[in-house]
């Protein structure tokens, strides 16, 4: 059998961002990112074991803060992001990372966001760090597997971030699959 027209993927991009608190206000990344890229919802997961790695770049892990949002609508410049060119959310979150969000005080971002997309099958991830169980896209930008749904909910997989395998990190995903 020949398929004519494939089907487009079906899922909703969210963006995990970790912040310095002390440098960018939650009401000023949200208001940001609704007037950037949509409306959403977020989540606030209370513990983020990678907070040493990111010191490094970004200072104080004791200011670094966490949240997750996930996009019920996007504005027009990234409707088509995820049938036909997911590589252009993350090309411009890493330019905001760069324009909008770096400190002088540290010389390094104050803003991570790391873009991705909630499928009904699984949870991918964008990077601009290649590894090999990540695929190229386009541009330089990879996607990362990071769930799979199985039974009832998303899973782990071997490489999956230790923040992304939190239970309530989990269950806020499986909660997002259902509304969008």
């Amino acid at each position: 059998m020949m398929i004519t027209h494939p089907l487009e993927p079906n899922g909703s991009l969210f963006i995990a961002a970790l912040y310095r608190k002390d440098l960018v206000s939650n009401g000023f990344l949200e208001n940001f990112l609704q007037e950037h890229v949509g409306e959403f919802l977020f989540h606030e997961p209370s513990h983020f074991p990678m907070k040493n790695y990111y010191e490094k770049e970004m200072g104080n892990q004791h200011q670094m803060h966490r949240r997750i949002f996930f996009f019920l609508n996007l504005k027009p410049e990234f409707q088509d992001c995820i049938p036909n060119s997911p590589w252009k959310i993350k090309s411009k979150t890493m330019e905001w990372e760069k324009e909008k969000f770096w400190s002088k005080e540290h010389e390094g971002r104050s803003v991570n966001l790391d873009p991705g997309f909630v499928f009904p099958e699984n949870v991918q991830l964008l990077t601009s760090k290649p590894f090999a169980h990540r695929v190229h896209l386009s541009r330089g930008v990879y996607s990362e597997l990071e769930y799979l749904y199985q039974g009832n909910s998303y899973q782990t997989l071997p490489w999956t971030y230790p923040d992304y395998k939190e239970n309530k990190v989990i269950e806020f995903f499986n909660y997002v699959k259902t509304i969008v």
